[in-house]
């Protein structure tokens, strides 16, 4: 099983992938509809562990903002996938019977139990995106700040001499012009989550040699983004995995087609699964010392200003969780779950 995200919260507010997912028209698409509660992830966790057992290839989709709850699931050998469609993530059929299925989960609840609760639901539900408002402008503030660093970091950037190193490394991996349109697929395997960042090592288990780069500057996407522009050249399949907070730049690579993959490590990335690395690149030595020592009291501050900004980003998330815990409540209270496990497993007779 692969765990990875498909959303994140960013810079510029919530980012979705979920385009990526909704057009594999050859696939069964079941779009999860319902409000808070009423088992969306329990019922795509229930679908997940079946194929699982089953021994199919699952990807599991979570979500960025509290990662213990799914967004989606996609059961590669049998051609299905299941996604939370409600908001902020919300998804609409475009072919609608023909390729997507609306499983409305609001069909199973009491309403009668919700109405006498209609205005803590209210209030919670506000309250909830109050703390998502102040939430997207800490995560602005750190765009904004990363974006004094990136300006610093591009000025002592050498690209001919990383262009050069590239070139060689893949010419050493034998990455030879396959003469082909590349397929891309885009992931993020971290997030800055109610607990803090989280990162999911397992995309990487089937990955024989790893190309690691040590960045101390968070100027790694410079040779991630440099790396992609010459192995699209070459016509590689590749996963890029992109950065939570901006999603333009690209943490790591993977070429499913040669076993190899680009991963970054940094003051948030920090990797504990062993790994069969064959080089380690050093963001430094593709810097100019002058420039970076110059700049070294902006660097340290942005540096100081993100840390202190990402635990408040962590903080307000676990505060919505904890709202999004009470509001869930209610849906759980005028649930009908035994029709919900009933739903689920129809879905396993019929699509696993």
């Amino acid at each position: 099983m692969v765990n990875t995200f498909l959303a994140a919260n960013t810079e510029r507010g919530f980012y979705s992938l979920f385009d990526e997912m909704t057009s594999k028209t050859d696939h069964n698409i079941l779009l999860i509809k319902g409000g808070p509660g009423t088992g969306k992830s329990s019922l795509m966790k229930k679908i997940s562990t079946a194929a699982e057992q089953k021994g199919y290839q699952v990807e599991q989709i979570h979500c960025s903002s509290d990662p213990d709850s799914l967004d989606g699931v996609w059961i590669k050998d049998k051609k299905l996938i299941l996604l939370d469609a409600t908001s902020p993530h919300c998804v609409d059929p475009k072919y609608p019977g023909a390729v997507e299925q609306i499983l409305p989960l609001g069909e199973l609840w009491d309403r009668s139990k919700l109405i006498p609760h209609k205005q803590e639901i209210i209030a919670l539900s506000q309250s909830i995106s109050g703390l998502f408002t102040q939430v997207y402008k800490m995560l602005s503030a750190m765009g904004e700040v990363s974006q004094m660093a990136n300006k610093i970091i591009l000025s002592a950037f050498d690209r001919v001499k990383a262009e050069k190193t590239l070139r060689k490394l893949f010419g050493q991996q034998a990455l030879v012009p396959l003469g082909k349109k590349a397929k891309i697929q885009n992931r993020f395997i971290s997030a800055l989550s109610c607990k803090g960042t989280v990162l999911y090592e397992d995309i990487l288990q089937n990955t024989r040699c790893v190309v690691l780069i040590e960045d101390s500057y968070d100027g790694a996407h410079l040779l991630t983004n440099l790396a992609e522009k010459i192995l699209d050249e070459s016509g590689y399949d590749r996963i890029r995995l992109l950065s939570p907070l901006c999603p333009q730049q690209i943490d790591h690579l993977i070429l499913p087609e040669c076993s190899l993959a680009i991963v970054t490590q940094n003051h948030r990335l920090k990797w504990q699964s062993e790994m069969n690395i064959i080089k380690t690149l050093s963001v430094k030595s593709f810097l100019n010392g002058e420039i970076i020592s110059a700049n070294k009291n902006k660097l340290s501050f942005v540096k100081k200003m993100n840390k202190t900004l990402s635990d408040e980003v962590s903080e307000y998330l676990a505060s919505e969780k904890a709202l999004h815990d009470k509001l869930e409540k209610y849906y759980i209270d005028a649930m009908d779950f035994d029709a919900l496990n009933r739903q689920s497993q129809q879905i396993i007779a019929q699509y696993l």
